[in-house]
Parts: structure tokens; sequence; C-alpha cells
């Protein structure tokens, strides 16, 4: 399924502006801070950020480079046409790990407290209490997959987004929240966590990138 999803949202870069996301990615890197990671780092989280809030921002008909993708493509199979309509359903949301594992995951959408499912094998049980910013689809039977980049946060990155956040309601604009979000991250780095945004292995990293997550907390509205 994984793989059904990056093959679609690769097509939907197809209905994308090229020019709009280089400004995008160029307005992002003209403020990066030393801590934030090495060059081509930045770099390819910065275009992969700009990539997602380009396939899901709506043009003035309404429509997102996911739509429009939905519209032409046909002869789909059904596995590829029901991911589709999922990743047409994505939302963007922040969310903290309540418990992972291989028998599957359990996140907490710190803005309306719902409690979300995912399959197994996606957060390890070790991610207990990592904040995560991405989007989430919907699989119609109470479970969800992430349908771009996911994101690991440290305070500071959710600090970037407390404006966007109404308790008990959700975000107020979730792409404008999606590109605070992953403009700060550009900017001033944030946890690297193997397996979720850094493709590396070895457990230096992931301890790392917990210790700058403070996953030890308790979940956001949990004692």
């Amino acid at each position: 399924m994984r793989g059904c999803v990056d093959a679609l949202t690769v097509a939907a870069t197809g209905f994308v502006s090229s020019v709009k996301l280089d400004d995008t990615v160029r307005g992002w890197l003209m403020r990066v801070e030393p801590a934030a990671g090495t060059e081509a780092q930045v770099s390819a989280d910065a275009l992969l950020m700009a990539t997602d809030l380009a396939l899901f921002t709506p043009s003035v008909s309404g429509q997102t480079a996911v739509d429009r993708l939905a519209r032409q493509r046909t002869g789909l199979a059904a596995d590829e046409t029901a991911v589709l309509a999922a990743v047409r359903q994505a939302a963007f949301r922040i969310m903290q790990v309540v418990e992972g594992g291989m028998d599957g995951a359990r996140l907490r959408d710190i803005a309306t407290s719902e409690l979300l499912r995912l399959p197994g094998g996606v957060i390890g049980a070790d991610l207990a209490g990592l904040l995560l910013a991405g989007r989430l689809a919907p699989l119609g039977d109470g479970q969800h997959m992430f349908a771009s980049c996911v994101t690991p946060l440290d305070e500071a990155g959710l600090a970037a987004a407390a404006s966007f956040i109404r308790p008990g309601r959700g975000l107020s604009s979730p792409q404008r929240c999606a590109e605070a979000i992953y403009r700060h991250v550009v900017r001033h780095g944030n946890p690297r966590i193997p397996g979720l945004n850094d493709p590396s292995d070895g457990n230096d990293s992931l301890t790392e990138g917990r210790e700058r997550a403070g996953p030890d907390r308790p979940a956001l509205g949990e004692a």
C-alpha cells in the first residue's frame, strides 16, 4: 500500500507548478540556521515539504493536484482506486504517538484529542510520546495511513503551529499550519528519526532524535 501511495503522489506532481514549487523552496532556504542539518539534507527536506504543500493546496477551482490526477486517471486497479480515493481525503494533523508496534499504532490528534489507528509496523514501540505532523488518509476500516511526508517535531516545531490549534475543534487552517511547520523545520531543524524522516540506520540517530523530541513525556491530555 505504501508503494501505491508513493507512486500516485509522484504522478500527481505532474499537476504541480514547478515555478511555485521552486519559489517556495528558495524562500524557505533563505534563512537556514547551521543546526538545521547538512546542505543536502535541508534541501531535500525543503523540496519534499514544498511538494506536499503543492499537492494538497486547492486551486481557484477548489481542485488539488491529487484531485486532478484522479479525474484523468482511468483503468486503475481496484486497490489503486481505493488508495487514490483515500489520499484525496487526507487531512493534515499534528499528533502524538500514544503507542506503536507491529500490532498497530495509536496516535492522538492534539487539536481534537481524537485517537487514530495505523497499521502495524509504521510506528515503532520505542517512539511513544513523539510529536508528529503529517497527512493521514482514512482507510475506511477505522484505520489511517500517511499520505505524504511524516515530520517529527520538537517543542519548537509545535510552537510554530500553536496559533493554528483550536483545542477540541481542530486546526484553523491546515494548509497554513503545514506551511508554518515546514518553514520552521527547514530553517531550524527537527528530530531525525530513521524510518520516518531519516533514511539512515543505527541506534545513535534514533536515540538522538528521541532525546530532541522528548518522547518519554506522557501523551498530551493524559496523566
